[in-house]
């Protein structure tokens, strides 16, 4: 019936999401149960690559309200993680009621490098944050960034870049990215025209 969490931690070695793959927390429809969360963390010097995609979304529901959809944690510690499938935390469906909220999509990079692809938030948000007073990294969103709500970026301990890079981003609620290293928003000088 869903609600399960699933967690992926890599330390000095490598995992990979082959393409045709999908981490999915998924609650069966019209049980009314939420979304389970996903978690992947890079904790030692490996890499994470996820060319599948990875969901959350709470059950639809015919008769009445769609449940919450999970959470979306990517941590990393010092490896790197990079995502080019897509990212969907999204509230349940509702024929006769509302719609579920939607899950966050919460990344935190230290020392390390999340590159990300499409990323897809309804109802929900998504919060990046850097918590490591050494070196830091970048989180790149290279893909579509789709966030029906807010979106806040921490200061964080150290100075982290943020590129959002995607051909097409959207954020309809209030923002504030309040890291105090690099903003790049656009691929190009012409997308400022």
């Amino acid at each position: 019936t869903g609600g399960g969490n699933a967690t992926l931690t890599a330390g000095t070695g490598g995992v990979d999401l082959a393409a045709a793959q999908t981490i999915n927390t998924t609650s069966v429809n019209n049980t009314g149960v939420s979304s389970g969360a996903i978690n992947i963390s890079a904790t030692g010097t490996g890499t994470i690559n996820l060319a599948g995609d990875l969901v959350t979304t709470g059950a639809s529901n015919n008769a009445g309200a769609g449940s919450t959809g999970g959470n979306i944690t990517l941590t990393s510690v010092n490896g790197n993680i990079t995502v080019s499938g897509n990212l969907n935390a999204l509230g349940g469906a509702s024929n006769a009621g509302d719609g579920g909220v939607g899950g966050n999509i919460n990344v935190t990079g230290t020392t390390g490098t999340i590159g990300l692809a499409d990323l897809n938030t309804s109802g929900g948000t998504s919060t990046l944050n850097n918590s490591n007073g050494g070196n830091a990294g970048t989180i790149a969103f290279q893909g579509n960034l789709t966030v029906n709500t807010g979106m806040s970026g921490a200061a964080g301990t150290a100075a982290y870049d943020i590129l959002i890079t995607g051909s097409s981003n959207s954020i309809a609620g209030a923002t504030t990215l309040a890291n105090t290293g690099q903003l790049t928003i656009g691929n190009c000088y012409r997308d400022w025209e």
